[in-house]
């Protein structure tokens, strides 16, 4: 059965920056080790965190070349990229990501936590380390280390309400 995202019930965070990522992680790592970790949408946590990597994997190392989004979606991307790259932005539950760029950011449908969490905490240590996001979005265009933080901090902040380390 499918969960319509748009009215689950979802955890309310404030993420501002990539530490709060880090520390969001670390605090679920710990309910799923005590066997407490709910979600209230339609992936598992494995396949939210590796979701939410993916996104910080192309923003460091570009986008394949054929992941291009339909023209109205790179319109669209354009109108709303100041607003969705300023500090505070979220990106938008319940939204059907375009088959060109589904083969990039649907998880597996056997991801696990473990493997899950080990991917995104890897692209958080790239960040940490100095490596910078900076490569051309399909949606935005031109996206600068700054724009990506704002950008990765509200997508995870959104995947992230799915879960519940209750």
């Amino acid at each position: 059965m499918t969960i319509n995202t748009k009215k689950a019930d979802r955890r309310p965070l404030s993420f501002t920056s990539l530490d709060d990522v880090r520390a969001d992680i670390d605090a679920l790592e710990a309910s799923h080790q005590a066997g407490t970790l709910k979600t209230t949408g339609n992936w598992t946590p494995g396949q939210i965190l590796w979701h939410c990597a993916s996104l910080f994997r192309v923003s460091l190392d570009g986008f394949p070349a054929d992941s291009k989004p339909p023209f109205w979606l790179k319109l669209l991307g354009r109108l709303i990229k100041g607003k969705a790259t300023a500090p505070g932005g979220e990106a938008p539950t319940g939204f059907k990501i375009p088959p060109a760029l589904a083969k990039v950011f649907d998880p597996p449908s056997d991801a696990t936590f473990e493997q899950g969490a080990s991917e995104i905490r890897a692209m958080l240590d790239r960040v940490a380390s100095g490596a910078l996001m900076e490569q051309p979005s399909p949606l935005f265009g031109e996206m600068n280390n700054e724009q990506w933080t704002n950008v990765q901090v509200g997508h995870c902040r959104m995947h992230f309400s799915f879960m519940n380390p209750s």
